[in-house]
């Protein structure tokens, strides 16, 4: 009834601290501190979160920015989540900027969403997965035009009768 299962569990991750049986999936972020500046690249096969300053490129699974992070370089990542401040690239398969973001650089992206209130000074550019459906993302008319920069439209409000 208690005896140990007779199955042996599968060799730690080398990247494991010895006696640590959870698996590279269960093992949270990476977390950089607000008190800390990093000055380099950073590499992981997790997800990287940034409360603090990085002056370097990242590159990882997921990349979160949090709203007192800070970036100077360049971003590489599946999901990339911004809200604080990018000054550098961004290159994702999904990147959501919000509503705190403040992105200066250029974005390169499969999907991207920008919640009302994030800042944006730069050109963005959409990579097309070949496996998905044509019909599916509306392409542009031409190269120029998906190298277009984004800029901002004032609508006026809507007068009272």
């Amino acid at each position: 009834m208690f005896s140990k299962s007779k199955t042996k569990s599968p060799n730690p991750s080398k990247n494991q601290a010895p006696g640590d049986s959870r698996s590279m999936t269960q093992i949270g972020p990476s977390i950089i501190g607000a008190d800390l500046t990093v000055v380099g690249d950073l590499k992981s096969k997790g997800e990287v979160q940034i409360d603090g300053a990085v002056e370097g490129n990242i590159t990882a699974k997921s990349i979160l920015v949090t709203k007192g992070g800070r970036v100077l370089g360049e971003l590489r990542a599946s999901k990339v989540a911004v809200h604080g401040r990018i000054k550098g690239r961004i290159q994702g398969g999904y990147v959501h900027l919000h509503p705190t973001s403040a992105m200066e650089g250029d974005i390169s992206n499969e999907r991207i969403v920008m919640d009302e209130g994030a800042q944006f000074t730069g050109q963005m550019s959409q990579n097309i997965q070949e496996n998905q459906p044509a019909d599916s993302v509306q392409k542009p008319a031409s190269v120029s035009e998906a190298a277009r920069p984004a800029r901002v439209v004032d609508i006026p409000a809507a007068k009272k009768a």
